[in-house]
């Protein structure tokens, strides 16, 4: 049945109708303008970045426009990278930023070392070039360049995952979950490649003693979520914030007097550094070389880059939590409450960190069926620098012995030590 003459001019006149509702909305809204947003909505488009949200900063995204390429980096980012570092030689400050954030963008989605590696090269030379810049503190990009090295850094210098022999199994602490997965850095001299030229790096085998060990392995404790502790305490700065396992170095009575009282299982928190040569020149000709550089937290929170003093980056929260995941000293808490004779170590005292001159010993005491690592608050705290008594060593004093520990404080002194940074226990 055909549909009557009077309904089909109806139905268009409520097109017409609709339509010239859109076309008087369109002409009222102008091509730029402004919509009101929340302070977070806004506050988090301006401050997004490689890290944050896995996108470009509206600072690189901003260079990109300006030179065309934004769009071609989403088809082909190593050849817009290439195109951005040229010849490499008098790059600037947007330039540097830029080649920083973007390959560190590709190395994540590409999983390319070598690109990593880049971005930490990249990050470092626009902290050399910005340094003195007017209000260069205030630079949103300054601390999202340390960032993009520190993070490059553990990337780019992360050692291969180890094989497990087939068959076997991880054993795990019996009143702890499993050991989380740990990301080791390798911080061997090597020449490594970068997607532009190469790196040579150096490094010093004397940086690793610490207290008669040495430090043997190193884990990356950036990327822990840390539990159990009600603070995680960090110092924001510059370099890789690693966990150092240790190893006995030396034998005889010196360096058994160095040992004393350091718990094997000790994780010590350091910083790792690379301190490129002449950057500039190294990024232009692509033959880069730098030293690494191992700083303990228990020794120094600084360092002084191109004369400028720059606080390391500090992760002692992480690393203590590392430390006592699945550790055995849970375990011995019941046991040596109802056994008499159970002892987890000979030592009845357990010093956080090594004798240093001119501090004041702190014994901490813990009570029944329980364990040193239960002060682990407490020792957050004072690595953290946040306490009062930070001037003081943190020493932990198994239960049964603290009467003998005082009855023999008149002949024995207890070592100092230095500013802690951390906490280590057997």
């Amino acid at each position: 049945m055909r549909e009557r003459p009077s309904g089909v001019a109806e139905r268009v006149a409520r097109v017409t109708h609709a339509i010239g509702v859109l076309l008087l909305a369109a002409a009222c809204a102008t091509p730029v303008g402004v919509v009101h947003g929340s302070t977070q909505d806004v506050y988090r488009t301006l401050t997004r970045s490689v890290l944050s949200t896995g996108e470009l900063s509206p600072l690189s995204e901003q260079t990109l426009r300006r030179l065309g390429l934004e769009t071609r980096f989403e088809h082909a980012p190593e050849a817009v990278i290439a195109q951005l570092r040229g010849e490499g030689a008098n790059l600037g400050g947007d330039v540097l930023f830029t080649l920083a954030e973007t390959s560190f963008l590709h190395a994540e989605q590409a999983h390319r070392r070598d690109y990593h590696l880049a971005a930490a090269v990249y990050a470092y030379a626009f902290m050399v070039q910005a340094r003195g810049g007017l209000a260069v503190a205030l630079d949103p990009r300054a601390r999202l360049a340390a960032d993009l090295y520190n993070l490059g850094l553990v990337r780019g210098l992360a050692a291969p995952p180890p094989q497990m022999p087939a068959g076997a199994t991880s054993v795990t602490s019996a009143t702890a979950g499993p050991e989380p997965e740990a990301g080791e850095v390798n911080l061997d001299g090597r020449t490594l490649a970068l997607p532009f030229g190469q790196l040579e790096l150096r490094a010093d085998p004397e940086d690793r003693l610490w207290s008669g060990y040495r430090m043997t392995r190193f884990i990356a404790v950036g990327d822990f979520q840390v539990r159990g502790l009600r603070n995680r305490y960090r110092q924001a700065g510059v370099g890789a914030p690693l966990a150092a396992e240790l190893a006995p170095v030396a034998t005889g009575a010196a360096a058994e007097r160095a040992r004393r009282h350091i718990g094997p299982r000790t994780k010590v928190p350091v910083t790792a550094i690379v301190r490129f040569e002449d950057i500039a020149q190294g990024v232009a000709t692509g033959r880069l070389r730098g030293r690494i550089e191992l700083y303990a937290a228990d020794r120094t929170h600084t360092i002084e880059i191109e004369g400028r003093t720059l606080p390391l980056e500090l992760e002692p929260s992480a690393a203590l939590a590392y430390q006592l995941e699945g550790a055995p000293i849970w375990d011995s808490e019941l046991r040596g409450f109802l056994s008499a004779t159970f002892r987890l170590s000979t030592e009845s005292l357990f010093m956080m960190y090594p004798y240093r001159p001119g501090r004041v010993p702190v014994v901490l005491v813990h009570g029944t069926a329980s364990s040193p690592a239960r002060w682990a608050d407490l020792a957050s705290a004072f690595s953290s620098g946040s306490s009062p008594t930070t001037r003081a060593i943190r020493s932990c004093c198994r239960r049964a012995s603290c009467a003998a520990l005082s009855r023999k404080s008149s002949r024995t002194s207890i070592p100092t030590g230095a500013i802690p940074r951390s906490a280590g226990w057997c």
